[in-house]
Formats: C-alpha cells, sequence, structure tokens
C-alpha cells in the first residue's frame, strides 16, 4: 500500500509510523522506492508498539545532517530545484501521557537549536481543541500546554481536509481523535503559499494517511511578476506600470478562473459523496463512523456555501450588512438614466480628450496606477541617489472643488457642442439627493450648484430683511 502511495501521488519525503520494527534490510527498503533512489532513516520500535521511518527521493533533495532522539527524526535537506533549505522532523509522542512533558521538551531543545525553517509532522498524541475529540474525556491542562508549546516554537498549524479524525480505536463504539498533523514554519509557508494537507480513507490502520502537497510546480505571483518585468525592461516609468499592473490583472483574473472551478469540483465530490451515503441510510443503514462522517461532509460544504453567499452579497450593490441600521442614498432615478446615457456616449471619446496622466474615472484606468507609479519612481530615485524634485498637485478628492464656470468654458474650448455643455453643466450642479434609513426616506440633500443657489438667494433675501428692518 506504502509503494502504491509513493507512485500515486509522487511522493518526495515519506514518514512512516508504527512501523513496530527495530530494523530494516536493504531489500525491505528498495521494496518501497518507485523506480528512484531514496534516502532512509529510523526510530526502532519500543517492544510492539511506536517505530518511525524517514525517507527523502535523492532526485529531489540533498541531505545534511540527521538527528535521532527518543520522540523524533530530524534531518535538514536542501531542495535540488531552487536550493532552498529546511529541516524535517518527524515525531511520535508518547501514548503515556506521564512523558508527555519530556516530549514537549525535547521537540522545544530542537525547534531552539535548528538552524532553518522547520516542517514537523506525525503523531503527537495530544490534543489543541475540544473538537479534535468525539467525547468529552479531555484534558484541558494538557491541551492547553500543547497549543502554547506550538505557539512558542512559532510554528503554524496546516489546515487539513478529508476525513475529520485522524485516529479510531476501531470498536462497535469507538474513540475517535485528531492526534497527527503537520507544523510548519512562517518562512517554508511563503516559500510553499499553495501548500495543502488532505486526509486519506484509513485502510488497515487506526491512523488516517496525511498528504502534504506543497504545490510547488505552481508559479508564484513574484515569479510571474520577475518574468512580466524582464519584458518591459527600459520603459517610462508609467508606461511600465501600466504594462505590469494590467498583466498582473489577467493572471489573476485567471487564477480566480481555475480557483472557481476548482471549488465546483470541490462541491460536487461532497455532494457525490453525501448522496452515496443517504442512499446507503435508507437501504441499510449507517453506523456510528459513517454517520459522523456524514455530517462532517456536511459541515464541509455549507463552508462552501457560507463562502460563495459572503462573495456575491459584497459583489452585489445591496449586499447584506451585520449592522442593525442600513443606510442607503439614492439619486433620483432619471438622473441617473441621464447622466448614464451621457456618460456612455462619451466613452469612446474619453481616452482621447482626457489626458493620459489622468488614471481615475475613467475606462480601463484605476485610480491607485499613479499613487503605485510614484511609489516606484521614488523607489529607483532613491535606489540610484539622483536629485530629484516632487510637486504634490492635489491627491485628494476634488470633484466639490471644481469651479464650474471653469469647467464649461474648457468644455467649449474643447469643441463640445454648447447644447452638451448646458447638459453636462445640468448633471453636475443639478440634483437632490436623500437618505434612506430603515425603508423610510429622512433628510434631503443638494447638489453643489442647487444648493449654491439657494444659499445665494438666502443671502440676498437676508440683506433685503436688514434694509427693511425698522432696527437697521
Amino acid at each position: 500500500m506504502l509503494k502504491e502511495y509513493l507512485h500515486l501521488h509522487r511522493i518526495d519525503i515519506v514518514c512512516l509510523q508504527e512501523t513496530i520494527k527495530q530494523d530494516f534490510s536493504d531489500q525491505e527498503l528498495r521494496s518501497l522506492e518507485v523506480g528512484e533512489k531514496f534516502f532512509w532513516w529510523w526510530l526502532p520500535a519500543k517492544g510492539q508498539s511506536g517505530g518511525m521511518l524517514l525517507g527523502f527521493r535523492d532526485s529531489v533533495f540533498e541531505v545534511g545532517r540527521v538527528t535521532l532522539r527518543r520522540y523524533f527524526i530530524s534531518t535538514s535537506i536542501l531542495s535540488r530545484a531552487d536550493r532552498f533549505k529546511m529541516e524535517v522532523v518527524g515525531v511520535y509522542g508518547p501514548a503515556d501521557h506521564a512523558f508527555s512533558p519530556h516530549f514537549l521538551q525535547e521537540i522545544s531543545d530542537k525547534v531552539s537549536s535548528s538552524e532553518f525553517p522547520i516542517l514537523m509532522g506525525g503523531n503527537f498524541n495530544l490534543l489543541r481543541d475540544a473538537t479534535d475529540k468525539n467525547n468529552n474525556s479531555i484534558n484541558w491542562a494538557r491541551m492547553d500546554e500543547f497549543s502554547e508549546n506550538i505557539a512558542n516554537w512559532g510554528l503554524h498549524e496546516i489546515p487539513r481536509t478529508g476525513a475529520r479524525y485522524t485516529w479510531t480505536n476501531k470498536r462497535l463504539n469507538p474513540t475517535r481523535c485528531v492526534l497527527d498533523r503537520v507544523l510548519i514554519a512562517p518562512e517554508l509557508e511563503a516559500h510553499f503559499p499553495m501548500c495543502s494537507l488532505a486526509a486519506e480513507t484509513s485502510l488497515g490502520s487506526d491512523h488516517t494517511p496525511l498528504i502534504l502537497d506543497s504545490r510547488d510546480e505552481v508559479e508564484t505571483l513574484t515569479e510571474f511578476w520577475n518574468s512580466l518585468s524582464t519584458r518591459v525592461r527600459g520603459r517610462y516609468i508609467l508606461d511600465w506600470w501600466s504594462f505590469m499592473s494590467g498583466g498582473l490583472r489577467q493572471r489573476l483574473k485567471g487564477w480566480s478562473a481555475n480557483k472557481k472551478s476548482e471549488v465546483r469540483a470541490s462541491k460536487q465530490i461532497l455532494l457525490d459523496q453525501i448522496k452515496g451515503l443517504d442512499e446507503k441510510a435508507d437501504t441499510v443503514g449507517l453506523d456510528r463512523d459513517e454517520w459522523a462522517f456524514r455530517y462532517h461532509l456536511e459541515e464541509q460544504i455549507l463552508l462552501i456555501f457560507r463562502a460563495e453567499e459572503e462573495y456575491w452579497c459584497q459583489r452585489g450593490s445591496g449586499g447584506r450588512t451585520n449592522h442593525p441600521i442600513q443606510t442607503n442614498f439614492h439619486i433620483n432615478v432619471v438622473f441617473k438614466f441621464v447622466s448614464k446615457a451621457v456618460a456612455t456616449k462619451l466613452d469612446p471619446i474619453a481616452n482621447r480628450v482626457i489626458s493620459p496622466n489622468q488614471s481615475a474615472f475613467i475606462k480601463g484606468r484605476f485610480i491607485l496606477d499613479r499613487v503605485l507609479a510614484l511609489h516606484e519612481l521614488v523607489h529607483e530615485v532613491k535606489a540610484k541617489k539622483d536629485a530629484c524634485v516632487l510637486l504634490k498637485i492635489d491627491f485628494e478628492k476634488a470633484y466639490d472643488r471644481v469651479n464650474l464656470d471653469i469647467l464649461t468654458e474648457v468644455l467649449r474650448c474643447k469643441g463640445f457642442d454648447s447644447g452638451v455643455v448646458h447638459r453636462l453643466s445640468q448633471l453636475v450642479a443639478g440634483g437632490r439627493w436623500q437618505s434612506r434609513s430603515m425603508g423610510r426616506l429622512n433628510l434631503s440633500f443638494l447638489t453643489k450648484g442647487e444648493c449654491g443657489r439657494v444659499i445665494r438667494y438666502l443671502h440676498s433675501s437676508l440683506t433685503l430683511w436688514r434694509r427693511l428692518s425698522p432696527s437697521s
């Protein structure tokens, strides 16, 4: 079975536990290899329990120092592809919890003395959370101590998919726990950002096999960015940034499409599994383990549905909010239709009549492009230690500061028809806003042009009243 796993998943690092063997012959080790040589180390079993075997594919890794202790095997390795160094630690915690403090101390000593980022996995024989067990027989102090040690080691647990629990005592009324887990250092997490951990179906063992997929064959965004930058070397900084940001947007769109496809496939697999279990329940019934697995599958698919619901709520203009009071501002419908029609009519010529230096409010341009371009420009000047004068004209929203008379004059100078200029002036200077809170229309707001006319009217009325007042 192990040989089939090595061949099916193209496994490069093997950590086999509960070997119950004192030694391995060369013939036994060669029988595990699938066409390629592995380096092997092992811990002998203690009586009829324990024992661990650790192996590395020779074509993928160069193996350095190996450390054997009572509860772990550790090996420093070097990736032949990118020369990245790390420390792989296979652990096997004691079943007798009287030795758990010694086990944790031994692991702590190893983590503190390691020169490289650590990848640690195996059977810790300890719980981290109350949901890691299917009954209430939990030692809370021991659980808290384990979680505190993981925090002190500076390691993160890789989230697991698949089977809910990783160990069972295989009884009619079984105890089921999460004892096997994989911990990773933040440096390794950054190096393998797409890594995932899956719990496979357990056959012939009371432990569930865990498959860690680094997915390092997937091109990272950093690699894509670097390869993209080689194609625009020597261009002007604004053109360079426009090209780079456009390429990155296209890349992320493709990634999003692939991610959605993966989610759809995962959702269909979960639905098929639930359907199969439900059909079995209708015919011959399910045992406790099968019901627990069915409920676990349902939890996983509900998580996918919730994530999709949150996504569409964020995309929708009328998305739900957690706030008890929802306030929406609506401009009158006729105004929206007219402004949309005018904007659509002007869209084909907007890029020609508006300077390319303006990155906001124009289709195909993005408001943050110039901010990022400025950042790149400052970085380049500082790196080259050049003398430079930067003039910050205006980075704040300037819509309400525009002089409408000057705006209409500029439009006329650009050659716009007087009727078009008049309509645009009406759209900008005319209109009324209202707020809707809890389904009721409340305050009314005037746009800048109308507000200015009201203020001028009130000012002239007040002046006239002062002149006519007997006290003046």
